[in-house]
């Protein structure tokens, strides 16, 4: 090979390469959060405006490292019920470790159409946060925070303090949205060197359905890290593993529920460990400061809630693909299936009959392709005297036999594989429609008539 084209070759492969690390290459905005969404108006007035001190305030009392702040608050009761509700979702807290021990959404009921559905196992809580600092680990899940409940533009939102000598210096905010959607505040205010923190999404997901046939497959940790989309199956993360980079969003799923966090602004992650917790995939958040720091202000995004298309493509960019509907290439039918689906239900409350208006509209649309199957196959069924003949005249001289074939098929107008191609065009369907219907969250539970009163399980007869 000449000099001049194996340096043409290197050349393109890296124009190749910086246009995919450079250009291609799919950027995650950040948000960042403005002063008027940070503002905490208090509804009670014997709270205390949130205090803001400087470091030179804490150390001038005495304070030296973290560890020597965090002691037991005796005088302040545990409460493991506080709660935030809106119409979707509520939530409860203890302010043992500043965690949600409780997440009931209130649209979902379990198995026996009683209960709410709820996404903690029990005696499991979720968010413990863990502090590093020079040479020390402070883990706060036995820490008794001190706690008011308050309002943030318009939202319930609880808050979670530490004092030292009456001032704060950690603060974990939650403040419950619209929906299934809460933020995640922490805020640490000149506490001493902190060099990364750890955020516990080790509680598992609850099992919600009757009959979980599919644990390995459908429960799952579906994460975006580095701009690079991560998928990993219970059944090859029993061992555990760990992902480095910067965090998109994180979520762990079942068949039709998900839990997920999404930093609000880039943050430095320096690693998710991802594990099994009751037969459920579990991670663990580890956020590293770019140099230890005295005041953080971190904030996030929570999702707790169904797996709904639109609500989850909203909540972070990417977030939707963790609906299932199929591979990549099909994806937009299924996401079509799922559509008109949903907008039959509006005009037919009742998914049994959706699917049966569902399938006519498809045998309609499908009609030529079927039609046309159907006219080839007959049109060879009618040639299969004459095929035979060819074959039983010229079985010695296979080449012969193949010339009298192509000139039957010419006489006859037919097409060989015409039977066969209409049926491989309507294949990508087939693959669409199966995850819409298996998968699909509006079909959970939802009743058709007689003794099928959920079309989201097998018959039980």
């Amino acid at each position: 090979m000449e000099k001049k084209t194996i340096f043409a070759l290197i050349l393109i492969f890296v124009v190749f390469w910086l246009s995919n690390e450079l250009i291609w290459k799919k950027n995650v905005p950040a948000q960042t959060p403005s002063n008027q969404e940070r503002e905490i108006v208090t509804d009670y007035p014997s709270s205390e405006p949130i205090k803001h001190q400087s470091t030179d305030d804490i150390y001038s009392r005495g304070i030296a490292s973290p560890s020597s702040l965090f002691q037991p608050n005796v005088e302040i009761e545990v409460n493991n019920n506080i709660l935030l509700r809106n119409e979707a979702i509520e939530v409860s807290f203890s302010n043992l470790g500043g965690v949600i021990n409780g997440l009931f959404l209130n649209d979902y009921l379990m198995p026996d159409k009683v209960q709410r559905v709820g996404l903690i196992p029990d005696n499991e809580t979720l968010l413990n946060l863990s502090l590093s600092a020079i040479g020390e680990t402070n883990d706060l899940k036995h820490q008794v925070f001190y706690w008011e409940e308050v309002v943030v533009d318009g939202y319930p939102t609880v808050v979670f303090f530490l004092l030292k000598n009456n001032d704060r210096f950690l603060e974990k905010v939650f403040i419950l949205a619209d929906e299934y959607h809460l933020i995640l505040e922490i805020n640490i205010m000149a506490m001493g060197e902190v060099q990364s923190y750890q955020l516990d999404f080790a509680s598992g997901i609850v099992d919600t359905e009757e009959t979980v046939r599919q644990r390995g497959t459908d429960y799952r940790f579906i994460g975006q890290i580095q701009n690079i989309r991560h998928s990993i199956n219970l059944n090859r993360i029993r061992n555990g593993q760990e992902i480095t980079g910067n965090i998109d969003w994180a979520a762990i799923r079942s068949k039709y529920f998900i839990k997920a966090i999404h930093p609000e602004q880039r943050l430095q992650t320096e690693k998710i460990s991802v594990f099994e917790k009751n037969e459920s995939p579990a991670f663990n958040l580890v956020v590293r400061q770019g140099r230890s720091a005295t005041d953080i202000s971190d904030r996030f995004s929570l999702y707790f809630g169904p797996l709904l298309y639109d609500n989850l493509r909203d909540f972070a960019p990417g977030m939707e693909e963790t609906v299932e509907l199929g591979w990549k290439l099909i994806r937009p039918l299924g996401r079509f299936f799922l559509w008109l689906l949903t907008t039959i239900n509006k005009a037919v409350p009742n998914y049994g009959f959706c699917i049966i208006i569902f399938a006519f509209i498809l045998k309609i649309f499908l009609y030529p392709l079927t039609h046309k199957s159907f006219q080839s196959t007959h049109k060879m069924q009618k040639m299969n005297p004459y095929m035979q003949e060819i074959k039983t005249k010229y079985k010695s001289d296979p080449k012969k036999m193949q010339e009298e074939m192509q000139k039957l098929y010419k006489e006859h107008g037919v097409n060989p594989v015409g039977g066969c191609l209409p049926l491989f065009l309507q294949m990508p369907i087939f693959f669409a429609l199966y995850p819409v219907l298996r998968y699909s969250i509006e079909l959970r539970q939802a009743s058709f008539m007689f003794w099928i009163n959920d079309l989201s399980e097998p018959d039980s007869y």
